[in-house]
């Protein structure tokens, strides 16, 4: 069974860029070809050093959450790589910077985040996490919507 903070059952998987964030990713079915990949910046809620943390029942209808429990929009699921990472604290844009960086570069050698097409990488955010998503369209690494 799927809970709220749990790695039970998710489609999520964990990586880490030791020297920016740790984040929980989803990975479309089909990885055939480079996919786009939608960043999602959490509220102040879910800050910390827990990533599971960033499951949480206040954070019900953010793409994480609906992921995990598999009711997330079936063009998203279908079509996008969902990165969440966690901050203790803030998004500072350039620290956003260097972790895209470090995705696009493959830096989950284990293969949990499939090749992304950089010409397709949005980012999104609520509360804390819009204003860091704000920020984070000021480095030029994001798609214009």
């Amino acid at each position: 069974m799927v809970t709220f903070g749990s790695a039970s059952g998710s489609p999520l998987k964990e990586v880490r860029d030791p020297s920016t964030y740790t984040a929980l990713v989803y990975t479309p079915p089909d990885t055939s070809a480079p996919v786009p990949m939608l960043l999602y910046l959490h509220g102040a809620g879910e800050c910390g050093s827990k990533i599971w943390g960033i499951i949480a029942e206040g954070a019900t209808g953010t793409p994480p959450v609906e992921l995990h429990f598999g009711r997330g929009l079936p063009e998203l699921a279908e079509q996008f790589c969902v990165v969440a990472p966690q901050s203790t604290g803030g998004w500072q844009a350039a620290k956003v910077a260097k972790f895209m960086e470090w995705l696009l570069k493959g830096g989950a050698k284990d293969g949990a985040v499939p090749q992304i097409d950089p010409s397709r990488c949005y980012c999104t955010g609520h509360s804390m996490g819009g204003s860091g998503a704000l920020d984070a369209g000021t480095t030029g690494l994001f798609a214009a919507i």
